[in-house]
């Protein structure tokens, strides 16, 4: 039994920054091992600790040390300690007794007594200096009421230090966006993030970003593992696809050799009910390991697990291992494929369609075209709005604001409201688009911004110009006000009142619009007859991406614009979004073959022909075969 003890304890161990976590983890892991316990006085190796920031590795002198910041909200703890102290199996005890002495407020016994437990060789100026700092600033909390017993959180962080050689890690860790860490504590750890190449290096549409669960994954692997060891984490779906992810998944172990880790498997939960009921997140589990695996060429097997309809996810959740609940799923099989050597992220097939990997191959290239995202009104309730009835007056309409099942804020004005309309312009939305055509709708925005300017209307002019939209603009400036900082940082124009996501590339005279999500389909944006009698361009939003101009800042021409929606709206183009990005959000930095358009190439031709007609008729199954054949010969013709 003792044996059988010493060996659980030595090699199960546990880590989490909520303390409550701790604990009950700490009661669960003493209930296990109950039986073996025989008077033993045992140190139960679960830590409270910080996965995402382990304390770093420093030699002080000939000393190897341990260094960390423990932050409070009365200052920051700088510890620094010898290795041979913190892996030493007595320093629990140690740092105990430490913690009893700081009770008689003397910084100097403090300091001397963990010089005590330090050897000799450990010993050198700087160390004895930063002791005597760290004693007085422990002492010094502690007279004015802020001891908090930081000794023994000191304790746990170092504890963490300790754990290395593991053969197998596993966790579910959070899975909390970037934008939404605390600010200190973003940029805390935004060092360790760049030093592990972590971030994307990528600035559109926002994507140097992270999932705090991709650094704990990376630091915890690097640090803890053995040579043969393997990461299981549970982990977001999109870690896969999106391009904030792409330094992630190069999975940088050790930058200065280059060493990496590899995705050796997956499990794939998106389709297993939401077992985790208070987020709708798809998630996969995600096996790593140092075996080298050649991602183009043999890919990344998936097992998919899928609930069976008309389980209770409740009753699955109710249930202690997975052995009870697994006949409650249905198993498929796919492969995860790179198909891109200028892109990490990965394309998913079926088992049916990894035959045509190669066709799907044949169409990753270069695009000439710049895709833009849509324009940002925030908050959407202010800014969408929808004609009511027409007025004798010129130049002005009766409005409704826009209504949202699921909306945040609600508009001050929920009644119809006589607007100029000189600032109202129609408005294209990601549910209305379809192959090669709009839906027919009643959707416009108000849109302040003087034609083919990139800065919004000031203040006095639009009083001028357009005063009962200012005064309905006014009337919601506190809810205008409550985005976030960031669609704040990067509106265009100094009123309140501006929009981000605006530029020339808005007021191009050709466009194609395309969802960024659920479905890729593309349409020709073209001019609508509005209520009052104007003809006016709409402005695409936010989830409808749109391509105006190539990548040298020319304006695309009619046909231009009929070939590139030709190509987004082809079969096997439609197929590559599907398997390679996250429903919930398609990448606009476009991969896939797309020429500078040539009106005397045969397929560029044939291309727009064939969209012009799908735009003018319908897209029936010949014309979409026929998209997909010149597609591909033009793919073909481009590879030769």
């Amino acid at each position: 039994k003792k044996e059988l003890l010493n060996s659980i304890l030595n090699r199960v161990k546990g880590v989490d920054i909520n303390p409550l976590s701790v604990l009950t983890a700490k009661v669960c892991f003493y209930l296990s091992i109950k039986p073996l316990i025989n008077n033993d006085d045992i140190e139960i190796p679960i830590y409270l600790g910080d996965s995402a920031n382990i304390p770093n590795k420093v030699t002080i002198g000939d000393s190897l040390c341990y260094e960390y910041t423990v932050n409070t909200k009365q200052e920051n703890i700088q510890v620094l300690l010898p290795s041979n102290f913190v892996e030493n199996e007595n320093f629990f005890s140690r740092m105990s007794q430490i913690q009893a002495i700081i009770e008689a407020e003397d910084s100097e016994l403090v300091s001397n007594k963990f010089l005590q437990n330090f050897s000799e060789s450990d010993i050198n100026e700087e160390i004895i200096e930063h002791i005597k700092s760290l004693s007085d600033q422990l002492v010094r909390l502690h007279k004015n009421n802020w001891d908090g017993i930081w000794i023994r959180i000191v304790t746990n962080f170092m504890l963490v230090a300790r754990i290395k050689n593991i053969d197998i890690i596993i966790g579910n860790p959070p899975w909390i966006k970037w934008e939404f860490l605390p600010q200190a504590y973003a940029e805390k750890i935004k060092s360790l993030c760049l030093d592990r190449h972590l971030f994307s290096g990528q600035t559109y549409m926002g994507a140097i970003s992270l999932n705090i669960c991709a650094l704990i994954a990376n630091v915890t692997a690097s640090t803890w593992l053995s040579k043969n060891g393997v990461l299981a984490f549970l982990m977001p779906q999109t870690l896969m696809t999106q391009d904030s992810y792409a330094g992630f998944r190069n999975f940088y172990s050790d930058v200065s050799s280059n060493k990496r880790m590899y995705l050796q498997k997956l499990d794939d939960w998106t389709k297993s009910g939401n077992p985790f009921v208070d987020t709708q997140e798809k998630f996969m589990t995600y096996y790593y390991s140092n075996v080298f695996v050649d991602y183009f060429n043999d890919g990344i097997p998936i097992t998919v697990m899928k609930k069976k309809r008309g389980i209770p996810i409740a009753n699955l959740n109710s249930k202690q291992t997975f052995f009870e609940v697994e006949s409650s799923f249905e198993k498929s099989f796919s492969k995860a494929f790179q198909m891109d050597e200028e892109r990490t992220g990965y394309t998913t097939f079926e088992e049916e369609y990894i035959h045509k990997k190669n066709d799907f191959s044949l169409i990753i290239g270069d695009c000439v075209y710049k895709a833009r995202s849509g324009v940002e009104f925030t908050p959407a309730e202010t800014y969408f709005i929808e004609p009511e009835k027409s007025l004798i007056e010129e130049g002005f309409h009766m409005f409704k604001p826009s209504t949202f099942k699921n909306a945040k804020y609600k508009s001050i004005a929920g009644l119809p409201v006589k607007l100029e309309t000189k600032f109202i312009k129609p408005v294209i939305k990601a549910p209305e688009i379809v192959p090669f055509g709009i839906k027919e709708n009643n959707n416009y925005c108000i849109f302040p911004y003087a034609e083919n300017e990139t800065k919004s209307i000031e203040v006095d002019k639009l009083i001028e110009e357009s005063p009962s939209l200012f005064k309905y603009l006014s009337n919601n400036k506190s809810l205008i006000g409550k985005q976030s900082k960031r669609s704040l940082t990067i509106s265009r124009g100094k009123a309140f009142y501006s929009l981000s996501k605006v530029g020339a590339y808005t007021y191009s005279p050709y466009q194609v619009t395309f969802r960024d999500n659920t479905k890729l389909s593309a349409s020709v944006v073209s001019k609508v007859i509005t209520p009052w009698g104007e003809e006016i361009m709409p402005i695409c939003a936010k989830h409808c991406p749109y391509i105006s101009k190539d990548k040298k800042g020319r304006d695309i021409t009619e046909d231009e614009a009929y070939f590139l929606c030709g190509i987004l709206n082809t079969p096997i183009v439609k197929d590559y979004f599907k398997f390679t990005y996250s429903t919930r959000s398609f990448s606009i930095n476009f991969n896939i073959k797309m020429p500078l358009y040539d009106k005397n190439n045969i397929y560029h031709k044939k291309i727009m022909l064939l969209a012009r007609e799908a735009t003018e008729n319908f897209a029936n199954e010949k014309i979409l075969s026929e998209l997909e054949k010149n597609y591909l010969n033009l793919c073909r013709e481009i590879e030769d």
